[in-house]
């Protein structure tokens, strides 16, 4: 117990920089570019450039109007609204989940290749098998960066991560109009000669 009390406790920052380095010794990239990577951008930029896009060629879809907490994955699904969440309209790799027992690639979040013959997913084979080099090379191409689209292969069988509609609020009652009420008229009275 006193050696587990002693022992030098890792940072997650050691951690990520670790894995940054190996990362970085198993491809052409140097350690600086994929430090300096933009990497809070979550693909924001290419769901945006999409949505206007598609808005510009009359092609969007519309709805009739906004509907709070719906399921969204843009802006685009809340009209008149925004869409909420982390990372929303990418690639959501939490789906797949590593030596979790399988049937289909489905039961592996549907990620295409994940199932395995012993049924279980091995979701790092399904990453390398179309052209990652591993766990750190997806984290940093695809996984809440890469634009999903709702029912294609963008992401190789993933989902794509959703938000929920935040709308503004809509008053239900009547408009009333406050007009200046007339002067109270009070009788007057000599409070002081009662």
């Amino acid at each position: 117990m006193k050696i587990f009390a002693a022992a030098t406790v890792i940072s997650v920052l050691e951690i990520v920089l670790l894995g940054i380095t190996c990362y970085a010794s198993s491809s052409s990239l140097t350690i600086e570019q994929i430090i300096t990577a933009n990497l809070t951008d979550f693909g924001n930029s290419t769901r945006m450039s999409r949505e206007l896009k598609s808005e510009k060629e009359g092609q969007k879809d519309t709805i009739a109007s906004c509907k709070a907490i719906a399921t969204c994955y843009g802006d685009s699904d809340c009209p008149g609204g925004r869409c909420l969440g982390f990372a929303v309209g990418t690639c959501n790799c939490a789906a797949c989940v590593q030596f979790l027992h399988c049937k289909t690639d489905k039961d592996c979040g549907g990620l295409r290749g994940a199932c395995t013959d012993q049924n279980f997913c091995n979701c790092d084979r399904a990453y390398r098998y179309v052209g990652f080099l591993g766990a750190l090379d997806v984290m940093a191409k695809i996984c809440n960066r890469k634009e999903c689209i709702q029912n294609t292969t963008s992401c190789f069988g993933l989902p794509c991560n959703s938000g929920i509609c935040s709308c503004p609020i809509q008053s239900q009652l009547p408009e009333i109009q406050i007009s200046q009420s007339p002067e109270l008229n009070f009788p007057e009275t000599d409070f002081l000669n009662l």
